[in-house]
């Protein structure tokens, strides 16, 4: 019999914001969100700011399966995964398969828009190469605390309805690199294949193998084709409170521009040339977000330009919107 414990949270956010506008000090060129003195640091951190991260992340839908049955769990209106039975094991020897009735502990993310690209900072550039996503997925299980495996011979479906892939998409799995969603993405077809349905629509990823994997089509760049962008932003926007991001119009493609702090910039290198993008400020400063916005296309003369952003306030509810509809 399973039994659900599913938390299913799209955005976490802090409980407490304030209401007060921003207020442009001339002299200065600062944007203050509250009254308080604007601090314009910068760290040496170039990773994302936690405040951030925190505010942003997607969280996993959390589930339970019977690991001797073949399982299904909704993981919302639009994913579904299908767990073939006796696929879980408790080392990575198939010896040790679980044959006996137990409830799996299944965390499953499932990234499905660029907005999802942007919450769960997915690296999409790796050896001369964008990727484009179509669908990405990950599972971690688990009983009792304990990390349980797969059994690479027991294939895994998830079914994205209504949604077909782009054609030349292929199976890919990332290849950590400390952090959960920082690694580089490696084409796995021996582990894994991508369909699409003619009479649904519906794409068809199956897997045999958990973690993060998902399907992708590279994105080539030469280096006479490329170019690169950077951004500022008024001084008290600082790579401790703030985020940046290019997010490509024709592919579904973000990329994170890194900090530069000692010119108190943002850049993004290998952007390809004629690309149109929405670069995406997010900053969380006294307990206010902020979003700016500035769309361009690339050009050769692109990463000889300093594009500036100006952010605005938002509400709490207003960014979940902003990030949905990218």
């Amino acid at each position: 019999m399973k039994f659900t414990n599913r938390i299913l949270l799209i955005i976490c956010f802090t409980a407490t914001f304030f209401t007060q506008s921003c207020k442009k000090n001339s002299e200065a060129d600062i944007f203050v969100a509250t009254q308080s003195i604007a601090d314009t640091t910068w760290s040496l951190d170039s990773s994302l700011p936690s405040n951030i991260n925190q505010s942003i992340k997607s969280i996993a839908v959390i589930d339970s399966f019977d690991c001797t049955n073949d399982s299904k769990i909704k993981v919302n209106d639009q994913v579904e995964v299908n767990f073939g039975e006796k696929g879980c094991m408790s080392s990575l020897s198939p010896s040790s398969t679980i044959t006996t009735r137990v409830h799996i502990k299944a965390e499953i993310q499932a990234i499905t828009s660029k907005g999802d690209l942007l919450r769960n900072g997915i690296i999409q550039y790796a050896n001369g190469m964008l990727f484009d996503a179509g669908y990405i997925i990950n599972i971690k299980l688990s009983n009792k605390g304990k990390e349980v495996y797969w059994n690479s011979n027991i294939p895994i479906f998830i079914t994205i309805k209504n949604h077909p892939v782009k054609s030349g998409m292929q199976f890919y799995t990332m290849q950590k690199n400390g952090i959960d969603t920082n690694g580089i993405w490696v084409n796995n077809s021996s582990l894994g294949a991508i369909s699409t349905s003619t009479t649904t629509g519906n794409t068809i990823i199956t897997s045999n193998t958990i973690g993060w994997f998902g399907c992708f089509k590279t994105i080539p760049i030469s280096s006479q084709l490329k170019t690169r962008v950077n951004v500022s932003l008024p001084l008290n926007f600082t790579n401790r409170n703030t985020a940046v991001f290019a997010i490509f119009d024709s592919f579904k493609t973000v990329q994170r521009l890194l900090p530069y702090s000692s010119g108190k910039t943002y850049f993004a290198p290998n952007i390809p040339i004629n690309s149109a993008l929405k670069i995406v400020s997010i900053s969380y400063i006294n307990n206010n977000y902020f979003i700016g916005v500035q769309s361009l296309v690339t050009t050769a003369q692109t990463s000889s330009t300093l594009l500036k952003i100006v952010p605005t306030q938002y509400s709490a509810p207003d960014l979940v919107q902003f990030l949905n509809n990218l």
